[in-house]
């Protein structure tokens, strides 16, 4: 369900760019959002074939045209979706990395999503859970079960 959940959101996100690529009058954003869909499209690619380092690169790059984007574009819905966008590569890096087996960066990445980025009730239960199967799978019980309270405390919560 959790996958589910991201794709879907990747997806409203990705037409949303992609419609707003072709209105702009903005050479420079227009091709900064080719690339960034080019980055996205080979990342995918990647993924498809458990290239897990190449996906990671490309996903970086995607973010780094993200942010070129948001510095000419500034404010606005479509910087919303971008940033949406981003924080949605970053978590995606982040379980790359898990599946790539570097359980620390997995770790560091999830943790700095957490930290640093505006995500919904829902992302955050699910990046608990990540976190506490990952620390559980390091023999880190503590760190485990804190996390998974977390993810607890949280679900509970009226919305």
């Amino acid at each position: 369900m959790k996958k589910l959940l991201i794709m879907v959101l990747v997806i409203s996100v990705f037409m949303s760019c992609n419609s707003f690529a072709k209105q702009t009058n903005d050479e420079k954003v227009k091709q900064y959002m080719q690339t960034r869909n080019i980055c996205q499209n080979l990342s995918q690619l990647a993924i498809k074939k458990a290239d897990y380092p190449e996906a990671i690169k490309f996903l970086e790059k995607e973010n780094n045209y993200i942010d070129k984007i948001v510095a000419i574009l500034k404010k606005g819905k479509d910087v919303d979706n971008l940033k949406t966008l981003k924080t949605n590569n970053r978590i995606g890096i982040a379980r790359l990395y898990y599946k790539k087996g570097d359980k620390d960066k997995a770790l560091k990445g999830m943790n700095n999503v957490l930290d640093t980025c505006k995500v919904s009730k829902e992302i955050k239960v699910g990046l608990y859970i990540d976190l506490g199967s990952i620390y559980k799978e390091k023999g880190q019980d503590d760190k485990a079960q804190k996390v998974y309270l977390k993810a607890f405390k949280l679900n509970e919560k009226k919305k």
